[in-house]
């Protein structure tokens, strides 16, 4: 993730990995142990927007393991739901502050209105605006590319 202030604004720019299919197995080999965002679809080509959750003090690796976990989720109907049917998700490390991911996640809510997010959520009211770029990485890098003119 890379962030730039401009006055009042925020430009950030976010790297999504590539979309892959759900199961317990690829979540653990695939996903990191950094703060960041998931973003779960229905579909492979990303269609189909589910949940969009926030992982920050557990890590992408055990906020996710814990979404699916009875004894743990704080959402379990959700969970429950989202694993119903073929699943889909990608995810993007966001590891600058829970501040950067709440507006992350407000924009992304926003654009894509997922259907098990809460459309009320809301940024931080840090920003007059805040602007989102975001970029997909190929099969095989694991590490962001996000080029240097960003806005």
């Amino acid at each position: 993730m890379k962030k730039k202030i401009r006055g009042d604004e925020v430009h950030y720019t976010i790297a999504w990995s590539r979309i892959v299919l759900f199961d317990k197995y690829a979540m653990s080999r695939s996903v990191p142990e950094l703060p960041g965002i998931v973003f779960f679809f229905r579909q492979e080509n990303g269609r189909g927007p589910l949940f969009v959750y926030g992982c920050w003090r557990e890590g992408l690796r055990l906020g996710v393991k814990y979404l699916f976990d009875p004894g743990f989720s704080k959402v379990p109907k959700i969970a429950h739901a989202l694993v119903s049917d073929r699943l889909y998700f990608k995810y993007t490390v966001v590891d600058s502050d829970p501040g950067d991911m709440k507006d992350i996640m407000s924009v992304l809510i926003s654009k894509y209105t997922p259907a098990f997010n809460n459309s009320a959520f809301g940024d931080t009211g840090r920003y007059s605006a805040i602007h989102l770029r975001e970029i997909d990485m190929k099969d095989g890098e694991v590490v962001e590319k996000i080029p240097r003119s960003v806005f």
